[in-house]
């Protein structure tokens, strides 16, 4: 599971920007973009066909479940941070990104964050602190992992009715660019070939090995031969011994 955060630090040099988060201390807090999904063309439930940027508006409070070819990606945008908000003077948010190809544990926090917007929004807050060197920094990131975890048995939250601080909620299927498709197409051909060079190279073996043991049958047979007529001819020389 992949996590990149995005939020601002207290110094004006220190805008929002994104981390990758892989553990507790800023030395595991690398400044970092998570890889380029927003200009990819996706499709929603309803058919629309769009660029993923385009399918949430800044400012906006947005949770977006996105489904590619190997993995799927949760985007949450715009989750208050409250505590930081009053010491800073202006708003401060929160953005996350997490990346997995467990579909079921992503599938359970979307479910989750759909119908608890609020809880999920204070829990991520209490994990994200000012930093005075990086503008701020992940607290206790093992606790957030396991609180992550622990959402993937999640079916429709505590109720029934959409989180009314969502105002964007959208389940995405990332369509595969003409670059891609010729990528994949181009690294199955060279698999392909891969296989059949490794099938004809254990074809040649067994046929080079059974060749050689028919040779070596075929000796056999001709030394038995040889042996055997040796024998009748030595167990024939006294008759003829005799009969002269």
């Amino acid at each position: 599971m992949e996590i990149y955060i995005q939020s601002c630090g207290i110094a004006s040099d220190q805008d929002f920007h994104w981390r990758q988060i892989i553990g507790d201390g800023w030395e595991k807090q690398e400044e970092k973009v998570p890889p380029n999904f927003f200009s990819q063309k996706a499709k929603n439930t309803k058919g629309e066909v769009k660029e993923v940027k385009f399918f949430f508006k800044p400012r906006e409070t947005s949770l977006l479940f996105l489904e590619d070819e190997d993995k799927f990606i949760l985007l949450i945008t715009e989750l208050k941070a409250d505590d930081r908000t009053k010491i800073y003077g202006r708003k401060v948010r929160n953005f996350i990104v997490i990346i997995s190809e467990n579909e079921k544990l992503l599938k359970g926090i979307f479910n989750y964050v759909k119908y608890n917007w609020k809880e999920f929004e204070k829990e991520i807050d209490t994990h994200i602190d000012f930093d005075a060197k990086n503008g701020f920094i992940v607290k206790k990131f093992g606790e957030l992992i396991k609180y992550l975890e622990g959402l993937e048995n999640e079916n429709k939250g505590s109720q029934s009715e959409i989180s009314k601080e969502i105002e964007n909620v959208e389940e995405l299927y990332i369509i595969p660019s003409e670059e891609e498709k010729t990528r994949k197409k181009s690294s199955n051909f060279l698999i392909l070939v891969g296989i059949l060079s490794v099938v004809l190279f254990l074809i040649i073996t067994i046929l080079i090995v059974t060749n050689n043991q028919k040779k070596q049958e075929s000796s056999s047979t001709q030394l038995i031969q040889e042996e055997t007529c040796q024998t009748m001819i030595n167990w024939h020389s006294p008759c003829l011994y005799l009969t002269n």
